[in-house]
């Protein structure tokens, strides 16, 4: 879900950029964005988030917090899950604004990986918990994409071109990642109240895996996916009797619409307190 300003967008594309990226001075290090601890970043690779600190996508980062405090109003106990974690900026955003309510972040990227552990440790989290695979349907190896320019597009290995190929002219690596089910990560206090999934094209896989949990529990869900599998996405939500709407505008969906917001009547939030927050 991360956005990128149209200069650095430009500037990311020349050989000098990604010299840097490469280079010794792209270490990670703490910096302050605004919450409650520093987060762990690398300066290049990172470098939108550095400038644009909390506002990479301030209408979700906004729908997430006021869910997020809705929960807590209605005293609910359930967990968030942060899928497709990346760096960790929604999983600190609900930190900051509901510190006891417990976390858990899924990353398969190493390198992003290793800046969540950094960023836990910084911070003493010890409501969250972070796990090194990707939610899919099945359990097993797969082949994963891993940008190594900007950390924020790498994927499932599938049919078509990584996006840092696509439009960065950058490379990826093809590396072995370990895959769960969203189903089979669901413990006694591990369940989800609201789920956040950004996973590059993966989404179907991801809710596929975890039809149990969805059909049982019913969380709220942010989910970015864009045509055209956003239209199997909706089907499976909707055979699920989940509702939706744009995320980012509070709207019906539309042919722009890349980010989702899907509740379910029975769910953790009355129909009545969702539309207060939206």
């Amino acid at each position: 879900m991360l956005l990128f300003t149209a200069p650095l967008h430009m500037l990311r594309k020349t050989k000098v950029f990604q010299s840097l990226v490469n280079s010794r001075f792209n270490k990670p290090r703490l910096y302050e964005l605004g919450y409650h601890h520093k987060v762990a970043l690398r300066p290049f690779t990172h470098a939108s988030i550095r400038w644009r600190k909390q506002h990479i996508e301030p209408g979700i980062s906004k729908l997430v917090t006021k869910i997020a405090l809705g929960l807590d109003k209605k005293n609910d106990t359930g967990c968030f899950f942060d899928v497709g974690a990346n760096v960790g900026l929604y999983a600190w955003q609900v930190r900051k604004v509901c510190p006891l309510r417990k976390i858990l972040a899924f990353e398969p990227d190493p390198e992003n990986f290793k800046l969540l552990e950094m960023t836990r440790n910084e911070a003493n989290a010890k409501n969250l918990e972070i796990y090194q695979y990707a939610l899919s349907n099945e359990t097993g190896d797969t082949s994963f994409f891993q940008d190594t320019l900007t950390s924020a597009t790498g994927c499932i290995a599938g049919k078509d071109k990584p996006w840092i190929e696509q439009y960065l002219n950058g490379s990826s690596n093809t590396i072995s990642v370990k895959m769960q089910t969203l189903d089979s990560v669901i413990q006694n206090d591990k369940i989800p109240s609201l789920i956040k999934i950004d996973v590059e094209g993966h989404e179907i896989e991801v809710l596929d895996g975890g039809r149990n949990i969805l059909s049982e529990k019913k969380p709220l869900l942010i989910i970015e996916s864009f045509p055209p599998k956003q239209t199997t996405v909706l089907s499976l939500l909707h055979e699920l009797g989940y509702r939706s709407m744009d995320a980012d505008l509070h709207t019906s969906i539309n042919p722009h619409t890349t980010n989702l917001f899907a509740w379910h009547p029975e769910g953790p939030l009355d129909e009545s307190v969702i539309q207060k927050v939206l």
